[in-house]
């Protein structure tokens, strides 16, 4: 990614907006599929049940948390599937179903 203008502060910007978003990105899986039963998630035969928080929800399979990025966007609506990482899962021993670290 090269900003237009390409002066040493907007390439900063640029290198800062692309760190953080690392950061973000680290505690999710990548692909549509569930990393603890493999079932796809997105899609109308997929997997995913919505929860109460806005843009969380699970594996409907095996209860696997699971984070949807939703907005209109200018190409149509957009729905980003993002299955959290299994370090950033922790379990809990009273419980069956994990719980976001």
């Amino acid at each position: 990614m090269t900003p237009k203008d390409g002066s040493d502060k907007t390439k900063q910007m640029a290198a800062d907006v692309i760190s953080e978003a690392d950061e973000y990105f680290s505690a999710f899986t990548i692909g549509p599929k569930c990393p603890k039963c493999g079932s796809t998630l997105p899609g109308l035969l997929g997997s995913f049940t919505w929860g109460l928080v806005n843009g969380e929800g699970k594996c409907s399979c095996c209860g696997w948390p699971v984070r949807v990025c939703h907005r209109d966007g200018s190409f149509g609506f957009l729905n980003r599937i993002l299955p959290y990482h299994p370090d950033a899962v922790e379990h809990n021993i009273d419980s069956s179903q994990p719980s976001i670290a």
